[in-house]
């Protein structure tokens, strides 16, 4: 009893639930088809359409956003099982059609995690009518068999242990603005054992958004729209947090009747009516009340400053401005995911409307919803610093090879060798390799298993249909909850099932599947060892390099514009191509650890350097949010005439940039990063002097000019404090690099 108990607790309830449904469904509209109907072909689409849309695909989110993306994958469907009917009986129709389709399908998965989750699926319905000779008068037939499948299927999914939305990642995002909101509404102070709890809490709740954002191995959002506002959320609770925690720090600052108690009041509505907005509620973040507090703050830090600087007391206007820096980034941050949350809402269009009335510049920090934004960003993927055109392009050219060489063999049930080269194929010749050795073993096992079982039933259907459901669930059930080898064994149990219903063939049907996967498995490794063998890991360091490049350009653009002035779409087309940037170093990142599994330090490593990259461009998106969030306010530069404040400032982003460049280089190259030129604290001097500069301005609009020079010296001097740790992120992969073998990121 005990050793049942404890299986039972081993068990992975959300891949049994998959399996069970996908036991219940494919059945019924399989005999529904084949043995109601009578109907082979509506039979065979019904069948493994059922299976690939509740077995090989999981979509996440709202239910609706569930409903579009399940309708979205029928229609592609529907449209793909034509084209590959017409082109079946015309081998080189058949396989060059199946390279551009190939290539169409995966490198759709840019736009969406929809995309990419669906991918699987839609190409077994082209499969399936390519590799399956029929005539022209068969696709009325087939188009049923999968519209069948997708309406039981779909109904399976929302009514059968429905997915729990909460669990995702909206949730999690959600969940972190409230515990954000939690710590800064509380006084500090007054309890610290209680600050402590809250503040480990954001921290908790902050880590665990980012671990689910990083949890598939690829991005869970796209770049246009409320996908791509998602996905900034994750940055920006990161980036607000040690706002948060900064604030719990300045007890002064939260008096009552404060402009600045004020603002931090503004912060908390801010974060939970983002919560709000993400998770489809009725609340939504009121930025300009938000805009009110930080100009009635303005007014309260001119005033105290320039009291404390009549009085003589330089170290009490250099801590005010300090605190003024910290108060001003936290509300610059909760503009910018107040932005995003928006964005990310069930009406984003209409909140991008009332931006682009209210507040145009504001509006740019919104990810666009126009169609052709997405078309922008993904050409920006197709290069080979991409793995996914990369992979993409290793697909294409192995599904095609794999259509045309079982066509041109007219090898039976010749599908099985195309699905078996999607399945197989990795992206390096090492993980190729090593799923090929499981492919076969798995399909070896399946025939044992399914055969056995075939041989003991005989002739008897009854048996073979109480076997069906039985093989579906282990079919389904193993290779989310056991390994990609248990998946192919019972995948080939279901196939023998199945095809000994339709046509008793006996044990025999498991060696004509072995054959194909063999074929399969020769043509991916094959392909793998010719399009880029060493997979992801050349391309981590060179998107690396693209990505610090993309993020420097996008900063020192921001700091031109902010000085001089300027136009603002052409920085906003700059910030688009370094996202398109940081989005291939994420990918690559990705696939770089579903390849292998590194060291801890390897990838805490890689990690550190991802993050300095990715800050770099959050620097830049702070500028402009303060320019946008304030723009009468402390935090605004006022384009102005030549200055030595000015020069410096530009001199700084310049050097600061030319450092970054410097050590993406030497990501690349594996060689040594260049020696850091300003440690953490070190330009508090700087600030000090500025903001001293800044308290002796003749009137509010030029201390409010040079409290903007002030505090974007500051953001960059935080920068440059980052720099010994990325250098020794860096010296410690090209040192892990040098003493590991060639497949090593950074070699």
């Amino acid at each position: 009893m005990r050793t049942v108990r404890g299986w039972f607790e081993h068990l992975d309830l959300e891949a049994l639930k998959v399996a069970a449904r996908a036991a219940v469904v494919m059945p019924a509209c399989f005999a529904i088809s084949n043995e109601l109907i009578g109907n082979p072909q509506m039979g065979l689409f019904a069948a493994f359409g059922s299976f690939a849309i509740l077995a090989l695909v999981e979509f996440g989110g709202r239910a609706r956003s569930r409903l579009i993306a399940y309708g979205s994958l029928t229609g592609a469907g529907l449209v793909l099982i034509v084209l590959g009917t017409l082109c079946s009986q015309h081998a080189w129709l058949a396989a060059t059609a199946m390279g551009l389709i190939g290539f169409a399908v995966l490198f759709s998965g840019v736009i969406s995690g929809y995309f990419a989750a669906a991918a699987p699926a839609v190409l077994l319905s082209f499969v399936l009518a390519v590799m399956v000779e029929a005539p022209a008068s068969a696709i009325p037939s087939r188009l049923a068999g999968w519209l069948l499948a997708a309406v039981a299927s779909v109904v399976a999914l929302m009514l059968l242990w429905p997915a729990r939305p909460q669990r995702g990642l909206r949730a999690g995002i959600a969940s972190a603005c409230r515990a954000l909101a939690d710590q800064v509404e509380a006084v500090p102070g007054a309890d610290a054992e209680r600050d402590t709890e809250l503040a480990q809490g954001a921290i908790e709740a902050v880590r665990s958004v980012t671990s689910t954002y990083l949890a598939t191995p690829y991005r869970p959002t796209g770049p246009t729209g409320p996908p791509a506002a998602i996905g900034q959320l994750v940055e920006d609770l990161a980036w607000l947090r040690p706002f948060a925690s900064g604030a719990a720090a300045s007890p002064d600052q939260r008096r009552p009747g404060s402009a600045a108690g004020e603002i931090y009041g503004v912060v908390v509505q801010v974060l939970r009516g983002s919560a709000s907005a993400i998770e489809g509620g009725d609340e939504r973040p009121d930025l300009d009340r938000l805009d009110r507090a930080r100009e009635s703050a303005t007014a309260e830090l001119d005033q105290r400053v320039r009291e404390l600087d009549a009085a003589g007391e330089a170290s009490g206007v250099a801590t005010t401005l300090e605190e003024g820096y910290q108060l001003g980034s936290l509300s610059d941050a909760a503009v910018v995911l107040g932005v995003h949350a928006l964005g990310a809402a069930a009406e984003p269009e209409a909140a991008l409307r009332k931006l682009e009335e209210d507040r145009p510049e504001r509006a740019e920090l919104m990810p666009s919803t126009r169609i052709g934004r997405t078309g922008e960003l993904a050409r920006g993927y197709a290069s080979d610093r991409s793995v996914w055109f990369r992979n993409s392009i290793r697909g294409a050219v192995g599904l095609g090879l794999a259509v045309l060489i079982a066509q041109l063999l007219r090898l039976d049930h010749s599908f099985w060798v195309v699905l078996g080269t999607l399945s197989v194929l990795r992206s390096n010749a090492l993980g190729t390799g090593s799923t090929v050795l499981q492919a076969i073993a798995g399909t070896l096992a399946g025939i044992i298993i399914g055969g056995v079982l075939v041989y003991a039933i005989g002739a008897d259907t009854t048996l073979l249909w109480v076997a069906l459901p039985i093989s579906i669930v282990i079919g389904a059930y193993a290779p989310r909850a056991v390994s990609f080898a248990a998946g192919q064994a019972g995948f080939t149990v279901v196939v023998i099932v199945l095809f000994n219903l339709v046509e008793p063939e006996g044990w025999e049907v498991g060696l004509a599947r072995i054959e194909d996967v063999a074929i399969a498995c020769a043509i991916s490794l094959a392909v793998g060892l010719l399009f880029w063998p060493r997979g992801a890991a050349g391309v981590v360091r060179r998107a690396m390099a693209g990505a610090y490049d993309g993020a420097t350009e996008y900063l020192t653009a921001t700091v031109e514009m902010l000085l001089r002035g300027g136009d603002r779409y052409a920085v906003e087309r700059i910030d688009q191509a370094a996202l398109a940037s940081l989005h291939r170093l994420d990918d690559a990142f990705r696939q770089y650890l579903a390849e292998r599994s590194p060291g801890h330090h390897e990838y805490h490593d890689l990690a550190t350097l991802l993050a300095g990259a990715t800050r770099i461009r959050r620097t830049g998106h702070a500028l402009r949010a303060s320019s946008a969030a304030a723009q009468t306010g402390p935090s605004a530069l006022e384009p102005s005439g030549e200055g030595d404040s000015e020069r410096e400032l530009e001199r700084d982003v310049d050097g600061l940039a030319r450092w970054y460049r410097k050590l993406g280089q030497a990501i690349v190259s594996g060689g040594e990063p260049p020696a850091p030129e300003l440690e953490r604290g070190a330009g508090r001097e700087h600030f000090t002097a500025l903001a001293d500069e800044a308290s002796r301005a003749a009137d509010q609009a030029e201390m409010a000019r040079r409290l903007g020079i002030a505090w974007t010296s500051r953001h960059l001097e935080t920068l440059r404090g980052f720099e010994s740790h990325l250098a020794a992120a860096a010296r410690e992969l090209a040192d892990s690099g040098r003493q590991a073998d060639g497949s090593s990121v950074a070699r």
